[in-house]
């Protein structure tokens, strides 16, 4: 009784996004490039330079998702062990997989000074959390404190759900004419939702 497996036709779509652009240049004294020394300066540079890239570029993500995204609202009060119950149930109910968390700093102030006694007992057996990193773990989840969010904020999301692409560049150039050197950090990010 064997028969054709039924298939349809592939369909395709191509989706378009902006990029948003970030930069940063500095031209700094040839010296600090010829004396010693020089080189952990400009690489102190580079570090701040990425360090305020990536936070200004987790920003837009993050204003991207809340204006994009499905928005469930929650009553106010609502404490944050209850918020991620909803989250998971409404995920569940949807089809979709609950993947990622992030909170604002009054939920994870609220999370990360939950006593024992009060923490479910998923996050009790299997919970971890990273206060240099401000994130963490529990139940299969990933979660951290975005301090970009608005208070009373929490998105969470289906990584299937969203595709992030990003691409970070950083250039010298030597300025001979003016004896300095050029130092820029530009960046691109594309969000799809």
């Amino acid at each position: 009784n064997k028969a054709d497996v039924p298939s349809g036709p592939v369909t395709r779509k191509a989706v378009d996004t902006a990029l948003q652009r970030f930069a940063g240049a500095w031209d700094i004294d040839r010296s600090y490039v010829d004396l010693p020394g020089g080189e952990d300066f400009i690489q102190q540079i580079y570090v701040a330079a990425m360090d305020s890239y990536r936070q200004a570029s987790e920003a837009y993500v993050a204003e991207r998702l809340l204006a994009e995204g499905g928005v469930k609202t929650v009553a106010v009060g609502t404490d944050v062990v209850e918020v991620l119950s909803e989250l998971g149930e409404a995920f569940a109910a949807s089809g979709a997989s609950l993947d990622f968390i992030q909170m604002s700093a009054d939920y994870w102030a609220e999370f990360v000074n939950m006593k024992a006694t009060d923490a479910p007992f998923w996050l009790q057996a299997q919970g971890g959390v990273d206060l240099g990193t401000a994130g963490g773990n529990a139940g299969g989840l990933s979660f951290r404190l975005n301090s970009n969010l608005p208070a009373g904020t929490i998105i969470a999301g289906d990584r299937r759900a969203v595709a992030i692409a990003e691409k970070d560049v950083k250039v010298t150039a030597l300025d001979i004419a003016n004896g300095g050197v050029d130092l820029g950090v530009f960046g691109y990010v594309g969000v799809l939702v």
